[in-house]
């Protein structure tokens, strides 16, 4: 498969930035920067980087300006520790 460079560069500006920043997400009861099912953080340079979250906490990030990825990977079994998730409180 080869790479079309101008396909990846309007792929990346058109993410580059949050569409709909500080929106209000129902499912997770919070205000978000998102943008096409992407969540946004800034970075301490600030600079936005892209998030996506995953089943039992696991995320992907990839920062714009570095173009470095990172995954967390996770079997889901202790789910309680993200913060987005919430868990039957134990007797």
């Amino acid at each position: 498969m080869t790479e079309n460079p101008k396909c990846v560069e309007r792929l990346r500006n058109t993410l580059k930035e949050p569409s709909d920043p500080n929106s209000y997400d129902r499912s997770l009861g919070s205000h978000f920067d998102k943008a096409k099912g992407f969540f946004y953080t800034k970075s301490p340079n600030d600079n936005w980087q892209i998030d996506h979250f995953g089943t039992g906490g696991q995320l992907i990030r990839y920062d714009f300006n570095s173009q470095l990825s990172v995954a967390y990977v996770c079997d889901g079994m202790k789910i309680w520790q993200h913060i987005w998730v919430k868990t039957e409180q134990k007797r």
